[in-house]
């Protein structure tokens, strides 16, 4: 099947992933994977183990192409893929469909470094509801060990992941200002003279309008309503800052 998504990294470390694995597999029977991505890794421990029921998971848009790889494998143990997001409170921390059996092992490759620190503790608070007691949690990725990365592949890894395009984690030394349930890192100081923010208060609704698809605007070619983030920035600086440069 033509235009299966596909990562290179996974035929580097399905193999020694899966070496580490094995004994823990031995006597499991349903596996959850948490962020299965491509849907490859799926696909590979699923056709190593047959004894497993194995469920890929991650958010919504990734589900075709996790279920493309699926219906090319025709594997009966590989499970139509699950939408799963850790939430923040007040929703269910890990929400799966109703009637769904619980889990008595749990896999998850790149993905506490490149959550938000509240999703990471969200995720592990939410895992007792959807596990049997005496479950074996597994995870692959970039540790650090006593402070610093291993290697500098991971140092790499880890910073070419977090800043993609929103920062998702703030570097060392750097203070968080301000965030939402949306984004973890709204504005973030690195230093007295420095502050970044993601959002753009610099678009005016003249400019959104000109960035936006074209026939995507109303018929007048404008945007109606309140250049929220300009005001946001204002209130911000008014309440934080302009009091910490009179003082100085």
């Amino acid at each position: 099947m033509a235009g299966k998504p596909s990562a290179p990294s996974v035929q580097r470390n399905r193999e020694p992933i899966a070496q580490a694995l094995a004994p823990f597999m031995a006597d499991r029977r349903r596996v959850l994977e948490i962020g299965s991505g491509t849907g490859e890794h799926a696909l590979y421990f699923a056709g190593l183990w047959p004894q497993l029921q194995w469920q890929p998971s991650d958010h919504a848009d990734h589900l075709t192409g996790i279920d493309a790889w699926r219906a090319e494998a025709a594997l009966p143990n590989l499970l139509p893929a699950l939408a799963l997001q850790a939430a923040l409170p007040p929703a269910p921390a890990l929400a799966l469909p109703a009637g769904t059996a619980p889990f008595d092992a749990v896999f998850s490759a790149n993905t506490l470094h490149i959550m938000s620190w509240e999703h990471v503790q969200a995720l592990f608070a939410g895992l007792p509801s959807i596990t049997v007691a005496g479950a074996v949690l597994a995870v692959y990725g970039p540790f650090n060990h006593a402070g610093g990365f291993t290697s500098q592949s991971n140092a790499q890894f880890d910073a070419w992941l977090t800043h993609r395009q929103s920062v998702l984690k703030a570097p060392p030394g750097a203070q968080v200002l301000a965030r939402s349930a949306l984004d973890g890192c709204q504005i973030i100081r690195y230093s007295p003279s420095a502050l970044s923010m993601q959002f753009h208060p610099e678009f005016t609704q003249q400019i959104m309008c000109a960035c936006l698809p074209e026939n995507s605007t109303e018929e007048s070619g404008t945007l109606h309503g309140t250049d929220w983030s300009r005001t946001l920035l204002e209130a911000f600086y008014r309440s934080t800052l302009l009091p910490q440069a009179e003082v100085g």
